[in-house]
């Protein structure tokens, strides 16, 4: 997925029009980038690339059983819900979050804080 950013952020460098900062436009590439994955890879059985999930921190159990936990959870959200839950997994603070998903800061806030939750009650069923 990380490549596939790159190269949609080459092909489009000409179509940057400078109306915003450059992080932006960065982080809306990327956010299409990993819509456009999800959406080609809607089906039931489709997976996330482990590679998306690389800073998830190790809490006690063997990393490779929480790396597929996390993913089979993540798989089961929606294409806007997985690209939030991975911006933040990768770190990126609300507010890019909020500009990148064209939404307040609350509204970004709100919505990780349900789909946590929802990611929760799937880890125990």
């Amino acid at each position: 997925m990380r490549q596939e950013t790159y190269v949609n952020l080459w092909r489009g460098m000409d179509r940057f029009r400078g109306e915003s900062d450059v992080r932006t436009w960065v982080y809306r590439v990327a956010l299409n980038s990993c819509v456009s994955f999800f959406r080609r890879n809607r089906r039931a059985d489709a997976h996330i690339p482990l590679s998306a999930l690389t800073d998830v921190a190790d809490v006690g159990c063997n990393r490779n059983e929480l790396i597929s936990e996390m993913h089979r959870l993540i798989n089961r959200l929606d294409h806007v819900e997985k690209a939030m839950i991975l911006f933040w997994l990768d770190g990126y603070p609300y507010d890019a979050i909020a500009d990148v998903m064209a939404m307040s800061r609350n509204t970004v806030a709100s919505r990780l804080k349900r789909i946590k939750e929802k990611l929760v009650r799937y880890s125990e069923e």
